[in-house]
């Protein structure tokens, strides 16, 4: 680590005197970057395909494959899960911006309703990437964006009083599900 930053290994043993501190600032700072806040695109369906996009990208990047791994194994080594387990709880609340503002815009019409939108998401394309070893383009994204949304959409404006701001750019209609000739 030292060598790579040009640096004595005093100086990394000053900042972080033990190995664990520094591996939690490494995770810590690489997780960072996955949960950015997205700016608002208006759109509930626009958001999330921006959270898909961007950790898509991070996952099949060389930092994310390594974090994400590094949670796989994280049951192996104690020290290692609660190092994990730290990061997980200073980004779960991440992706709060989208969830609030679909809230505010009555796309959704509770937490718990975004939460499963969210993890559904992130699943398929952990899924998709990990265990598959396909890549997620951006047809993919909005594609399994819509198909979480279309139901998801249905119930919050049967059951909230706001009316819910459809994006123009969701279908309009059901696909077929038959196999075209």
């Amino acid at each position: 680590v030292a060598r790579r930053a040009g640096v004595n290994k005093t100086t990394i043993y000053r900042r972080w005197p033990e190995k664990r501190d520094l591996v939690h600032a490494a995770f810590h700072t690489m997780a960072r970057n996955k949960f950015a806040a997205t700016e608002d695109l208006g759109y509930l369906r626009e958001d999330l395909i921006s959270k898909g996009r961007s950790f898509a990208e991070f996952a099949a990047s060389a930092h994310g494959r390594s974090l994400i791994r590094m949670m796989f194994i994280e049951g192996a080594d104690s020290e290692l899960r609660d190092i994990i387990k730290t990061v997980r709880q200073s980004h779960a609340n991440a992706p709060h911006d989208v969830v609030m503002r679909a809230i505010e815009r009555g796309e959704l019409s509770s937490i718990a309703e975004a939460r499963l939108l969210l993890e559904s998401l992130v699943g398929a394309i952990h899924h998709r990437i990990f265990l598959i070893g396909d890549a997620v383009s951006e047809p993919d994204i909005a594609a399994l964006v819509d198909l979480l949304l279309h139901d998801a959409l249905r119930q919050s404006t049967s059951t909230s009083t706001p009316t819910a701001k459809k994006s123009p750019a969701s279908p309009s209609r059901r696909r077929s599900t038959t196999p075209s000739t």
